[in-house]
Formats: C-alpha cells, sequence, structure tokens
C-alpha cells in the first residue's frame, strides 16, 4: 500500500485517467501521432501512466510515461512504423488500475505525385517517378499499379515496387511516333 502526502496535509487521491485522445487520429505509417491522457485530480511527485499498444509492429514501443507533479494532463508522442496495409491500433494509458483507450488508424504510403518529363518527341522513350507520402514499409515495399490513357501512344509498366525504405521510384515511359501533339495522363494507384 502507498499512501501520497500532498501539502503536508491529507492523503492524495489514487488519480486516474479519464481520457485519452489522439492527433491526429489517423495518418501514415512512420510518423508520429500526439496523445494526451486526462487525469483526474492533480498528481504528487513520482506519479507515471503505463502505455501500451494492441500491435507491437505497428506502433515503436511505448515506456511508462512521469507526470509532472500537480498536473492533470500529460502529453506524449506516440510513433508509428511503417505498415503494408491499413491498421487500427488501440493504445492505451493506465493508472491506479483504470484504462482508458483510443484508437490511432495507420495507413501505408500512398501515390502523392507522378512526375514525368514533359515534351518527349514520339518514339522516344522518358521517364516518370512515383513520389509515396509517409515511409515505405519495413518488409518488402508497396506495389504501385501504373496506367497510360492512351497505351497506343505511351506505355508503362503495369507495377513498380518501391524499395522497403524509399519514397519515390522510377520508371520508363515507352512512345509510339505520332503525327501531332498527344497528351498522356500516367496514373498510379
Amino acid at each position: 500500500l502507498t499512501v501520497l502526502v500532498l501539502g503536508g496535509s491529507g492523503i492524495a487521491p489514487a488519480q486516474t485517467p479519464t481520457s485519452l485522445t489522439l492527433s491526429p487520429a489517423s495518418l501514415v505509417g512512420g510518423t508520429r501521432s500526439t496523445a494526451q491522457a486526462t487525469l483526474s485530480g492533480p498528481v504528487a511527485q513520482g506519479f507515471t501512466v503505463q502505455l501500451s499498444s494492441s500491435n507491437q509492429a505497428a506502433i515503436v514501443p511505448l515506456f511508462p510515461v512521469a507526470v509532472p507533479t500537480g498536473a492533470t494532463v500529460v502529453s506524449f508522442e506516440v510513433p508509428t512504423a511503417p505498415v503494408a496495409q491499413s491498421t487500427v491500433v488501440t493504445i492505451s494509458v493506465t493508472a491506479n488500475g483504470s484504462t482508458r483507450t483510443a484508437q490511432l488508424t495507420i495507413s501505408p504510403p500512398v501515390p502523392a505525385s507522378v512526375t514525368t518529363y514533359q515534351g518527349v518527341t514520339g518514339g522516344l522513350s522518358t521517364s516518370g517517378m512515383v513520389t509515396l507520402t509517409g515511409d515505405g514499409p519495413r518488409e518488402g515495399g508497396p506495389t504501385i499499379q501504373l496506367s497510360s490513357s492512351n497505351p497506343a501512344v505511351a506505355t508503362v509498366p503495369a507495377s513498380v515496387t518501391v524499395g522497403s525504405r524509399d519514397d519515390a521510384v522510377g520508371f520508363t515511359i515507352a512512345t509510339s511516333s505520332v503525327v501531332q501533339t498527344t497528351v498522356v495522363t500516367i496514373t498510379a494507384t
């Protein structure tokens, strides 16, 4: 049994978490969310809250967090690992036998942009690049599907795979001869 005395009189109540919020609650793996736990009252010196995650592979390990003396709110970062598919993780904060939870949705990187060199002469090849949001997953990389709005004029590989820690991947665009300027849209999914 531990008794905490505040200000020389009275026994401090056993403070418990009353809420847990995450901002943002949805993000790309490899980035961080900020968690904020609200406690039932001011805490005494040496008070800590225990943190846990329902998915140790998607969340960088969480450690106990010390709460400043007298505080009723504690904030901490929740670093995430890159994921290959959308993952919902439950983050928990526990103190004095009471637990509050919040859900964090971690998404894989998605194509943020496709860059191509414009103005290529028909019949020649050119290059394109797909840039992703966030980091690539740790084990292997995401496969990005490519398509051309006019495959008779410009062809692209059906897909490209981003390296395990890369945020972009290049690809070749083969073109055919044309009799007039033709605009082709390259799409990454």
